[in-house]
């Protein structure tokens, strides 16, 4: 095999592995975002609401603030849940397929195959990404309308 052919088959794996890597660094990234959000929405809840509740029934302002808790716990949640993520190739899957078989193949042939693998995991994995971050703002959104509903509710209780 031509050597300027399997340098191409090393750097497209290498490519791969390193966007897998990125892609998973980005996950973890989303998780520990989603879990501080949930934590100021439930700080946010305990200390506003507590406060904008003590003396009277809510206003429409609570119950949309609440709303917001709900929402903005619900959508985090749904962040935190594990999930089937593709980052890693089977060992014993590239063994049995690829060195053990009948007609084991040449290391820049698997180079090649993997590279075209992971790509695929790449793929579904990014739509999962895309989900994350929409769920992710949506959160934000809620959390915001949160704050500002027992803001709201706390200025104009009499």
């Amino acid at each position: 095999m031509d050597v300027e052919v399997r340098d191409a088959y090393k750097l497209a794996y290498d490519e791969a592995v390193r966007g897998l890597a990125h892609q998973q660094s980005r996950l973890d990234d989303f998780r520990a975002r989603a879990g501080i959000v949930l934590s100021a929405a439930a700080i946010a809840t305990s200390l506003l609401g507590g406060q904008a509740l003590q003396r009277r029934s809510p206003s429409i302002w609570a119950w949309v603030a609440l709303g917001c808790f709900v929402g903005v716990s619900a959508l985090t949640l749904l962040l935190l849940l594990p999930r089937r993520w593709e980052f890693t190739a089977v060992p014993r899957r590239i063994i049995g397929t690829y060195v053990e078989a009948e007609n084991p193949l040449p290391l820049p042939m698997i180079h090649r195959d993997l590279a075209l693998h992971m790509e695929d995991s790449y793929v579904r994995n990014e739509v999962g990404l895309e989900t994350m971050i929409v769920r992710f703002r949506l959160a934000l959104g809620f959390l915001a309308l949160e704050v500002v509903s027992w803001t709201i509710e706390i200025a104009t209780r009499g």
